[in-house]
């Protein structure tokens, strides 16, 4: 589930799915596990893809942005761990994990940056933030215990945090 955007007036639900194959005498049949982006019309229940999955030993994951574009992809090669962060046609963030331990986690505060999670170099999860324009990479709370994040279901923005028992949300009408 990637989330549920208003688009134009219509709402849609985005949707990792397993697409089946045509085989020679019409049947549908497996081909493989890799999901492609999908967003449903909800009105119509009309299906729409709107990316495919990525090609063979590539993990893919998206963020969709509030306007029902993808705003980010992650694809990791599962061979070697290598993963890439792309926004638009632009590599925003890089890097390589040998257990292929990266996620997309959500857009940042006012959706203009990518929170991912991965190990650092000593093995800690870590959450990380880039611009969705590209540059540095960086600890995302640094100093802070990030136990959860709150996500905005809507615009796939982020709201703000958890830090052990205390709520930071960004709104302090929220707070």
């Amino acid at each position: 589930n990637y989330g549920i955007r208003n688009v134009g007036g219509r709402w849609y639900a985005y949707y990792g799915a397993i697409e089946l194959q045509t085989a020679a005498g019409g049947e549908f049949v497996y081909d493989h596990g890799r999901p492609a982006l999908y967003r449903v019309e909800i009105a119509s229940n009309r299906p729409e893809l709107v990316q495919k999955a990525g090609g063979a030993n590539i993990y893919r994951d998206w963020l969709v942005g509030a306007d029902g574009e993808i705003a980010a992809r992650l694809d990791l090669n599962r061979t070697d761990g290598r993963w890439t962060i792309v926004a638009g046609d632009k590599a925003i963030a890089q890097g390589a994990d040998a257990s292929g331990d990266i996620s997309l986690v959500a857009l940042g505060k006012g959706g203009g940056s990518v929170i991912y999670v991965t190990p650092d170099a000593e093995g800690q999860t870590r959450y990380y933030e880039v611009p969705l324009t590209g540059g540095q990479p960086a600890l995302f709370a640094p100093g802070d215990l990030v136990e959860r994040l709150y996500v905005d279901p809507v615009s796939g923005h982020l709201l703000g945090y958890l830090n052990g028992r205390e709520p930071k949300l960004f709104d302090p009408a929220h707070q």
